[in-house]
């Protein structure tokens, strides 16, 4: 009874932590990429909000100027 008992919180340990034979991490590894992947997405999509901020207000400020400059041409 005991040994099946340690089987089974090996074979937890091993989901959790890792097998060191497979080397592949376990859940806790599988987690910590997975909260990396999630940081450098919300970064992109960050940078996407800003670039897309001020392009729209450099061409809000580029139509200004050319409505003024053409007003400038029409008034003479």
């Amino acid at each position: 009874m005991d040994l099946e008992y340690q089987k089974k919180i090996d074979d937890i340990h091993n989901a959790l932590v890792g097998n060191p034979l497979t080397n592949d991490g376990g859940l806790i590894h599988r987690v910590k990429r997975v909260e990396d992947a999630t940081v450098k997405h919300d970064r992109f999509i960050s940078r996407i909000k800003w670039s897309g901020g001020v392009v729209v207000a450099i061409a809000g400020i580029f139509g200004y100027v050319f409505d003024k400059f053409i007003d400038l041409f029409k008034s003479h």
